[in-house]
């Protein structure tokens, strides 16, 4: 009884499967077809306007780089300092002295300026200064 009763199942299923098979076909059709919906508008609003931004007077550009007397003169005297101490390598000094240089020079830079020396910069202007005071 079990098998008759599945056998008149798949008929079932066999004779509703056309149908089905339709009413899929229609519904894959009417879903490739664009809907026309009314596109919906967002609220109005007024036009976004940019961020506040100051005044052209209050705009500053940062100051360029130079080099003052007072870090030029920081300079010297640290090395004056580094050389008493014999931090000095062959013609140049040692890579801590040139830290420390380094350091005297940056803290001569102007307070109202963001400038950063790196070692290299203060071991080529005081070079350049040496070579300068020591040429006849």
């Amino acid at each position: 009884m079990p098998r008759k009763n599945r056998a008149e199942a798949v008929k079932q299923q066999r004779s509703i499967a056309p149908d089905t098979q339709a009413n899929t076909q229609a519904d894959s059709q009417a879903r490739s077809q664009p809907v026309s919906q009314p596109v919906s508008q967002p609220p109005s609003q007024p036009p976004s306007q940019p961020p506040s931004q100051p005044p052209d007077s209050q705009i500053t550009e940062p100051e360029p780089f130079r080099w003052t007397d007072a870090m030029v003169q920081a300079a010297l005297d640290e090395a004056i300092q580094q050389d008493a101490l014999g931090k000095r390598a062959g013609q140049g000094f040692k890579a801590e002295a040139w830290l420390l240089i380094n350091v005297a020079t940056q803290e001569a830079i102007p307070a109202n300026t963001s400038w950063k020396l790196s070692v290299s910069q203060t071991e080529g202007k005081l070079d350049l200064v040496l070579t300068y005071i020591s040429s006849p």
